[in-house]
């Protein structure tokens, strides 16, 4: 598991999530929403990692989510691709 810097909550999410997935024999995807923020580089696990092209149409409607969460500077923050660990 990955393990954040001060960030109980999300790594209580991260256990559970991983104990149901092994519990039902699921695969565990994770999405790396802001782990640049926490996570050098070197502490990812790139072996795991795998990207994914978004459709303009799927961009279109991640943007206009993004625009609507105050947390989130704005629809530039939005790429044409996604990074997951599998």
């Amino acid at each position: 598991m990955l393990v954040l810097p001060d960030q109980p909550d999300h790594d209580a999410v991260g256990l559970v999530a991983e104990a149901v997935c092994r519990d039902y024999n699921l695969r565990l995807v994770r999405y790396l929403c802001a782990a640049w923020e926490w996570l050098a580089p070197e502490d990812v696990p790139w072996n795991h990692a795998r990207q994914f092209a978004l459709s303009d149409k799927v961009r279109a409607r991640k943007n206009a989510a993004v625009a609507n969460a105050a947390a989130f500077p704005g629809p530039e923050w939005v790429a044409d691709r996604e990074l997951f660990l599998v």
